[in-house]
């Protein structure tokens, strides 16, 4: 019974965090229902989705900011911790995006031209709060919650299935997407039981983002990308290979990739006992 009215609370939590962050976007909707369709362009409308999930981050950090077990944001190493959680999550996403150009997957042109600078530098910021925003709900608030009641690779788990489960209503879902998701929520579920540091993990999941988008252009967890740098065209017909609406989180090329970094991972830490059972 208590371990069923904790876990009721860490589904409020996430709920009240998603309903407060849609609110903007709802009365954007509005606005243009009532008033003018073409009130705002694309990127307006993406960069406010982006920034309204700040409002997530907020709500978690006022009923956590004094706990730092749940929300392990310290100040010590911040910028290295962030810039090398950058660097791998751009890292990883630009060496399958090589794959599948590499494959003929994927057609790309560069359309970067100086005009879209000022584009991309919110919208950085806006993947920044967005990916940051995923991770201090799940890898903060869920993992660290079920860390108290579970082992720590159960907590990793049943984090990473909630995790998979947000994204269903994503347009373009498959099954490959889906388990794209899991693997990767396994992998920065561990790199955050790890380093007990929220920092690395919410870089790693903004720069994939960022780059899986704008750099890139493709779709992001079937989000239509703004494409800034490069503009990647699907030239292959089968969903499987290519990801479709979904985008390359839903490629077995991604999935692929993370399946082996989720066994390197898991070999380092838990072979050699390096995690604790549980917290």
């Amino acid at each position: 019974m208590i371990i069923f009215k904790k876990s009721f609370r860490i589904f409020y939590i996430i709920v009240m965090a998603y309903f407060l962050a849609f609110i903007p976007l709802l009365f954007l909707n509005l606005a243009q229902l009532f008033f003018d369709k073409g009130l705002f362009d694309p990127y307006s409308y993406d960069l406010l989705d982006l920034f309204s999930t700040g409002v997530a981050i907020l709500l978690v950090y006022a009923l956590y900011h004094r706990n730092s077990d749940i929300l392990p944001l310290e100040k010590n190493g911040l910028l290295r911790k962030y810039g090398l959680g950058f660097l791998a999550g751009g890292g990883v996403l630009t060496f399958i995006w090589f794959i599948a150009v590499s494959f003929g997957i994927y057609r790309t042109e560069w359309i970067f031209k100086w005009s879209h600078f000022p584009l991309l530098i919110p919208l950085l910021i806006g993947y920044m709060i967005q990916g940051m925003s995923e991770e201090v709900i799940f890898r903060g608030v869920v993992q660290s919650k079920l860390n108290r009641l579970l082992s720590s690779k159960a907590s990793i788990i049943l984090t990473a299935l909630a995790f998979a489960a947000m994204h269903l209503v994503n347009s373009g879902m498959t099954v490959i997407a889906f388990l794209d998701l899991i693997v990767f929520s396994l992998i920065v579920g561990m790199i955050r039981q790890q380093t007990d540091s929220l920092w690395f993990v919410s870089a790693y999941h903004s720069a994939w983002n960022f780059f899986q988008g704008p750099v890139f252009g493709s779709s992001v967890s079937g989000n239509t990308a703004n494409a800034l740098v490069f503009h990647s065209t699907n030239q292959s017909s089968q969903v499987w290979l290519s990801g479709g609406e979904f985008g390359l989180e839903s490629s077995a090329i991604t999935l692929t990739v993370d399946i082996i970094l989720f066994v390197c991972f898991y070999r380092h830490y838990y072979s050699t006992n390096a995690w604790p059972k549980s917290k």
